[in-house]
């Protein structure tokens, strides 16, 4: 068990510092729960960790390889995730503190705007492939190391992905006046919008290594 323990520590510092990190899921999520709150973002949240398990299915399975082979598919879907994220970040910061979204007829960001933060980044499946190919310790069957690593890379994302949607209302509800709420709200949209840059100077150096937050 042991020997098991430090054959997949490497892949678990590696998930912690990738998926702990404030790529655009975890920001969102944390300007989110600064928005409506921890319970009126938990739809939010489990349309986040569906993604991420079906990008973790895509992945295992292969199918994200035949996506990589055709560079326009991958490229469009790329665009399509940071035009989304940054429309999702100009919806969050605008939205009104807490129980603003049922003044205003508008509902708060539920499963489905989860789900596409996900589903719809090749970055991911890209981090995904790495981590497979990379820490997947070479001395157990491929299936027992495909689905250990997805199980580990499930319960620190989930694990992280809770602390960011925690430390959203922890800060909120330090700053209750409408004002400095709105301003954290903006502060992690902005976060998000700069994710993205990291992400698009990633496209325009591609002769380079993009070292981008997912």
């Amino acid at each position: 068990m042991t020997s098991i323990a430090a054959d997949f520590a490497p892949l678990v510092v590696a998930c912690l510092v990738l998926l702990g990190s404030p790529g655009p899921a975890p920001l969102a999520l944390a300007a989110c729960g600064g928005a409506v709150g921890f319970v009126r973002s938990l739809p939010f949240f489990s349309g986040v960790m569906t993604g991420f398990t079906v990008a973790l299915i895509i992945t295992v399975s292969g199918f994200f390889v035949l996506i990589a082979s055709a560079p326009r598919i991958g490229m469009a879907l790329l665009i399509f995730s940071l035009c989304y994220i940054a429309w999702l970040a100009f919806r969050i910061a605008m939205a009104r503190p807490l129980a603003g979204f049922d003044s205003t007829n508008k509902t708060p960001p539920g499963f489905i705007h989860g789900l596409l933060v996900n589903v719809a980044n090749p970055k991911l499946y890209a981090a995904f492939t790495a981590m497979f190919a990379v820490f997947v310790p070479d001395n157990v069957t491929l299936s027992y190391g495909n689905s250990t690593a997805a199980v580990v890379m499930f319960a620190i994302a989930t694990t992280t992905n809770l602390l960011w949607l925690g430390a959203g209302v922890i800060l909120s509800q330090l700053f209750r006046n409408p004002l400095a709420n709105r301003a954290i709200r903006i502060f992690f949209a902005l976060l998000m919008l700069v994710s993205i840059g990291f992400a698009i100077l990633g496209l325009l150096g591609k002769n380079g290594v993009a070292v981008t937050s997912f």
